[in-house]
């Protein structure tokens, strides 16, 4: 299952929830998306085309991984993409179902990273 499956938009709804700072730029910036999707396919975000969703946010993705943007739209992806990953990867789907974490195992060696470069 996915980020959906591991209940990520609850988690990111709980934190978000907690921090006025988060609530506001969060809100402005799905109303944003709206707006962006109005211009695109006269509907909101959500209703638009996937293809047409992508090419809002593949702009938005690699301002953030680049890390240079101040830009409200970039801080916004970027808080939700890192807010998925936490949300996934500490849920029982992520952790335990994908990453094979079995809890307090002794390790008698650390397997070496095998991620492609």
């Amino acid at each position: 299952p996915g980020a959906v499956g591991a209940g990520v938009p609850l988690y990111i709804d709980f934190l978000v929830g907690g921090i006025t700072r988060q609530q506001q730029l969060v809100a402005d910036r799905l109303r944003w998306l709206d707006e962006e999707g109005s211009h695109l396919a006269g509907t909101k975000f959500t209703e638009i085309t996937e293809t047409k969703q992508l090419s809002v946010l593949h702009p938005l993705c690699d301002a953030a991984d680049a890390g240079k943007s101040k830009a409200r739209n970039v801080q916004f992806f970027a808080l939700i993409k890192n807010l998925t990953a936490d949300g996934y990867y500490t849920s029982r789907i992520g952790l335990i179902q994908e990453l094979g974490y079995t809890g307090d195992t002794v390790l008698s060696s650390f397997p070496e990273c095998v991620h492609e470069h």
